[in-house]
């Protein structure tokens, strides 16, 4: 699976390979269409946020738009947004299934990310 890569806070990710993520009960692997990038990610990625960051390396990216691929919350292949908090810059993402609203019908993959975290703003 490609997905952007933090490897130490302050660096720009890398793209490269990573190992397909593995959904825990109560979260939902979505097969990504688009994802937002954001504020909070740079501060994520930089090692100063607010409250406690992922040690590298990993998989950066808040807020996605995709499809669920395995679930127990939505159907397979539902459009969802999603707010992981980390995984999003990568084809395959885990998102909580509490984290996880289907996107309406109609609304394309930009408007669904606009109107998540940077909507909220």
């Amino acid at each position: 699976m490609i997905a952007a890569v933090i490897e130490r806070h302050g660096a720009a990710p890398v793209v490269g390979d990573r190992e397909e993520p593995v959904a825990p009960p109560g979260s939902t692997l979505v097969r990504v269409d688009a994802a937002g990038l954001n504020p909070v990610d740079v501060a994520v990625a930089s090692g100063r946020f607010y409250a406690p960051v992922p040690d590298p390396p990993y998989v950066p990216g808040a807020e996605l738009v995709g499809r669920a691929e395995r679930s127990e919350a939505v159907l397979a292949g539902t459009r969802v947004w999603g707010l992981p908090l980390t995984g999003g810059l990568a084809e395959l993402a885990v998102v909580p299934d509490d984290r996880l609203v289907p996107v309406p019908e109609g609304l394309d993959d930009r408007g669904a990310i606009v109107a998540g975290v940077a909507g909220l703003a």
